[in-house]
């Protein structure tokens, strides 16, 4: 009875970060939410600039994670169109010491979110880039 209960509390301690992470991980992408500018509908078909902002890294959390931030701007007038919000979780401390996952994801969950807008953007709103 004793190894059992050691077992049960010894056995997912290494991946416990990952475990902590995967509900910040959810906590954190559900609560994204993509800005559209409101006179996005008329600016259909016309040409646009994707910004990719630097990486900003995001303390207090179990395991690594970084968001980015991306814009789509009207290329004649510079304005706002689409901006949203991607999360990234990288390994927890097993994979990280370890190297038992060279991609840099966790092993527990995918490790990426991103806004629907992000895959429609220009099907929807016809932009050329």
């Amino acid at each position: 009875m004793t190894v059992i209960i050691f077992m049960v509390i010894v056995y997912p301690l290494p991946l416990a970060d990952e475990l902590v992470g995967a509900v910040q991980f959810g906590m954190l992408c559900a609560s994204q939410e993509a800005y559209v500018a409101p006179d996005a509908e008329k600016k259909k078909g016309t040409n646009v600039l994707a910004i990719i902002h630097e990486d900003e890294y995001l303390a207090g959390k179990a395991i690594p994670m970084t968001s980015t931030v991306h814009e789509v701007v009207s290329e004649s007038d510079k304005s706002l169109i689409v901006r949203f919000v991607t999360v990234t979780a990288h390994n927890g401390f097993l994979t990280r010491k370890f190297q038992l996952n060279e991609g840099g994801s966790p092993l527990l969950f995918s490790g990426y979110c991103d806004q629907k807008v992000r895959h429609t953007l220009f099907t929807d709103y016809n932009f050329i880039n």
